[in-house]
């Protein structure tokens, strides 16, 4: 039995096959067995999810696309990253490229130039593949507007805003297809960014392999029919429909009530090789250090982080209709927009903003434009802005405070979430908009956050 235990776990002919087919906990389990198990799923690992052997089925470059997604923030998703972690092929899977505003021309000339792309025209009578030159002008016409304009899609949901359809010729004559999603705070669950594929729920996902349709309450049609195509789709791929969940399962499967973070210890993180791929720089050349309340130190500054990884949300709502809540943060201190859970942290982070806005406005800290590599800090709520020696803002701002006095019979009319704050909102508006936010679901929070207590409380 010994033999042909240590025959299986060193014959990648043997364990590969088997591997193939068993879910994510299964192989990671296994791995604990023993150390040649655990070298058996090493091997594993950096063969079945060797990330330049599987964008080498779309791109001439994979190391050069991966440096220009550090440049950029760019992420892949949608089927691309299914077959990935699934460890199967689609034939119709195509590349969805999603862009962070203010980088669509950056990443579509990458993909025009060094990967071979040509843009296809799909608003012409007939749909139009372009040659370099009028690709290169149709991607300047296109980003140029993708701030301010939507255009009909196969994509119905308002957080799209512009769709660059791509189309490759590979050396055997295969066509590969690539579109380039321009969107300012669409949510996926799987990605893949330069350094790592991560999976939001890869219970549900991959190891339940159930569908579930999540769309929010008062939703459109549109909306509705994207989810039910998206649904059918999956299906067919042996995603199975489930309507509901029982309510420890939903916990289980969908950290239900709890706040999460991408990459967070609810996802299945894969890091990549990263040799020869360019790492990601700070927004600013030089790195900001910072003092926190009462301190008089100054802290260090962190190493640049993925803008992607610093998004949170909360998945809650009813075991039929789950739905996801944040808050989304545009403001003139970031490059990129974020997502929070916490709407604690929404209110410092405007906080910290306006405070910014008075330096500059006085006519000082206009050497530094951006401040998205010192976003935790920021959220967290704990830095003192200062001219010279002067504390600008109240250190005691109290948000807490500021809520609860306006009693539960404060409404805002309409949605309670996504809520998006950003600088120009007033501040008694904001504070309204804040508590309908806190009282949607506050319940099921709660709970929620009490049960995730009380399992860890039990592993300890």
């Amino acid at each position: 039995m010994e033999t042909f235990f240590n025959t299986t776990v060193t014959q990648n002919t043997i364990y590969e096959p088997i591997l193939d087919h068993v879910p994510p906990c299964t192989i990671y389990s296994f791995g604990r067995v023993s150390k040649s198990a655990r070298t058996c799923i090493e091997n594993y690992h950096l063969v079945t999810f060797n990330i330049n052997r599987h964008l080498a089925t779309f791109l001439p470059d994979p190391i050069a696309f991966r440096s220009m997604q550090a440049r950029t923030g760019a992420v892949i998703s949608g089927s691309n990253v299914v077959q990935l972690l699934d460890r199967t092929y689609y034939n119709e899977a195509d590349l969805d490229i999603y862009v962070n505003p203010g980088h669509g021309y950056e990443v579509g000339e990458h993909m025009i130039r060094e990967q071979g792309f040509r843009l296809i025209d799909k608003h012409a009578e007939q749909p139009t593949k372009l040659d370099l030159e009028a690709s290169i002008e149709h991607l300047t016409l296109m980003a140029m507007g993708a701030a301010n304009e939507a255009v009909n899609t196969l994509y119905r949901q308002g957080s799209i805003h512009i769709v660059c359809f791509m189309e490759h010729i590979t050396d055997r004559g295969q066509v590969r297809e690539a579109q380039l999603i321009m969107t300012a705070d669409t949510c996926v669950m799987n990605i893949i960014t330069f350094d790592k594929a991560v999976a939001l729920y890869p219970l549900a996902t991959f190891e339940m392999r159930t569908n579930h349709r999540m769309v929010l309450h008062g939703a459109l049609a549109s909306t509705i029919a994207s989810a039910d195509q998206a649904i059918v789709k999956y299906t067919a791929r042996d995603f199975v429909l489930q309507r509901e969940h029982a309510a420890n399962e939903c916990r289980v499967l969908f950290a239900h009530g709890c706040d999460r973070k991408v990459g967070d210890r609810w996802c299945w993180t894969i890091k990549f090789n990263m040799q020869g791929v360019a790492r990601r720089k700070p927004l600013e050349k030089e790195r900001w250090s910072f003092k926190l309340y009462g301190e008089c130190q100054q802290v260090a500054p962190t190493d640049s982080e993925d803008p992607v990884m610093e998004n949170k949300w909360r998945m809650l709502g009813n075991w039929t209709c789950l739905s996801v809540k944040y808050c989304v943060l545009r403001f003139p201190i970031f490059r990129y927009a974020y997502t929070v859970a916490d709407v604690m942290e929404a209110l410092c982070a405007r906080k910290f903003s306006d405070d910014i806005s008075v330096v500059r406005r006085r006519g000082s800290g206009k050497e530094r434009k951006w401040f998205d590599d010192n976003i935790q800090a920021i959220l967290e709520g704990g830095i003192d802005v200062l001219v010279g020696d002067e504390i600008i803002g109240d250190r005691d701002f109290a948000i807490e405070d500021d809520l609860s006095d306006l009693g539960a019979t404060e409404q805002w009319p309409g949605h309670a979430f996504p809520l998006k704050i950003t600088d120009n909102i007033d501040g008694d508006l904001l504070m309204s908009m804040a508590a309908r936010y806190c009282e949607v679901f506050e319940m099921e929070e709660m709970e929620g956050k009490n049960w995730r207590k009380d399992r860890d409380d039990m592993k300890k």
